[in-house]
């Protein structure tokens, strides 16, 4: 067997057996009750309801529709998965897999231009070791999905004399979501100081204009609220006009919204270090990172967007693997930085707490009796039925047209409650807040017609 179909076979087990345990572990904490209505939830039903045909349905939860909550549509390619198996496991094995797949391109690029082998395994590991590529898979479901294949597919493209292919890749990236015409934009600039000076303002001003006719045309038009719902970043402003705007007119307090308080930059800091810190020798490679990073930061509304444990920082991986490829190009001796990488992208992961190390867990693998309970009641929920569920229920019975998230009821027929005390389980209540309300169902004569555990199913009465 030649070396090259040894290593091929030898990348296609590594990548297989990382998408298999990130879908295993993604699908573990759906099943103990750790994904939601936002976004698991929403996202499930507009595609169930895509994937019988109605394109435009507004969901229940938020009153929101497919291409109104954020620019969308790549998410309709998911539709007809749902022909083949219906369930919410399906988004969640296809996020694993679409991550997961970015690094193939990755692979081929650091090979085409380095020209070794172990360096382009060892860029790889250091993508699927990132703590934003694997939070990207584990944190529920997200159109973020998408992100780092589109950007590996432009990226391997651009760099093999495919240009053509690499900006209609790149491009892609506004049928994901809006706002990332401004990275593809970042994408530009640095192509500009990379000589590739007219690719380079193609997609600095086809970035910035998608972006701009998105949030204040196409996304109002479509959108079921009749605008667009992602305004409001805090101090600085509420639209990215008032923004700019504030930053202008004081570039202290812009500077300081992007470097205060000081876990951004412990956010930043741990980023490059993941990759060795390699990609600071290329420093054009990091004008999309730091662009990634500032939308995020500016945010002093939505402060969990600052962190890399979420889907925000799907971006990242391909990024800063890009720009250590491009690094490595400045190396005359290889060898000995390719290990460092390695070692570095190891002991980082080790250090942090990322969501890989859970396999290790014995939690993991044992049901807890209240998950059982829970699972006993959502088997009682008939399938055409109208539901209102807690936030971690949710997401368990969510194809059918109606289905609400408490404390919402409307016209539901049945209420299913969860009432074991966990984290984000109630949002928008807390726990006592969910105990009250299950207590005010009582009262108003919902029928209990099911009890397992603190795990509880009402029914309405009649004439209520």
């Amino acid at each position: 067997m030649k070396k090259e179909c040894r290593v091929l076979i030898l990348l296609t087990g590594i990548l297989t057996i990382y998408a298999g345990l990130m879908a295993f572990l993604s699908i573990r904490n759906h099943e103990l009750y750790q994904t939601f209505g936002w976004d698991l939830g929403f996202f499930d039903q507009l595609i169930w309801q895509a994937s019988r045909g109605n394109l435009n349905f507004v969901s229940t939860i938020g009153n929101i529709n497919l291409l109104g909550d954020h620019f969308q549509p790549v998410i309709y390619l998911l539709a007809p998965l749902y022909w083949i198996w219906s369930d919410v496991r399906v988004l969640l094995i296809v996020q694993a897999l679409l991550v997961t797949g970015a690094a193939i391109p990755l692979y081929f690029l650091a090979k085409k231009k380095l020209h070794n082998e172990f360096i382009s395994f060892s860029i790889v590991i250091s993508y699927l070791l990132f703590s934003g590529t694997q939070f990207t898979i584990t944190n529920e479901f997200h159109q973020s999905a998408f992100i780092p294949l589109l950007l590996s597919l432009g990226f391997y493209w651009m760099e093999t004399g495919k240009r053509n292919w690499g900006i209609i890749s790149i491009l892609s990236l506004l049928l994901v979501k809006e706002e990332m015409g401004l990275l593809v934009a970042a994408i530009g600039l640095m192509y500009i100081f990379r000589k590739q000076v007219k690719t380079g303002i193609l997609l600095t001003v086809a970035g910035l204009f998608g972006f701009y006719i998105l949030i204040n045309s196409i996304i109002p038009a479509v959108s079921s609220q009749n605008n667009y719902i992602h305004y409001g970043y805090g101090s600085l402003g509420e639209t990215p006009a008032e923004v700019a705007k504030s930053v202008i007119n004081n570039p202290v307090a812009g500077f300081r919204s992007l470097i205060e308080p000081k876990i951004k930059l412990e956010q930043v800091g741990a980023s490059i270090i993941s990759f060795g810190g390699l990609p600071l020798l290329s420093p054009v490679g990091l004008i999309p990172v730091f662009q990634n990073y500032a939308v995020r930061f500016i945010d002093d509304r939505n402060t969990h967007r600052w962190l890399n444990n979420n889907h925000y920082s799907a971006p990242l991986g391909p990024l800063l693997a890009y720009a250590t490829i491009l690094a490595f190009g400045k190396f005359k001796s290889r060898k000995l930085p390719a290990v460092y990488l390695a070692a570095m992208s190891i002991v980082v992961a080790l250090v942090l707490r990322l969501p890989v190390w859970s396999l290790f867990k014995s939690q993991l693998y044992f049901t807890p009796q209240w998950a059982k309970n829970i699972d006993s009641i959502v088997k009682l929920v008939p399938a055409n039925a109208s539901v209102a569920a807690n936030n971690s229920v949710f997401p368990h019975i969510s194809q059918r047209d109606k289905i609400y998230l408490l404390p919402e009821i409307n016209d539901a027929e049945y209420v299913v409650m969860d009432l074991e005390d966990g984290p984000n389980k109630y949002s928008p209540l807390d726990f006592s807040q969910a105990v009250l309300l299950s207590e005010r169902l009582e009262s108003e004569s919902w029928d209990k017609i099911a009890v397992s555990g603190k795990s509880v199913i009402f029914k309405r009465p009649k004439g209520l």
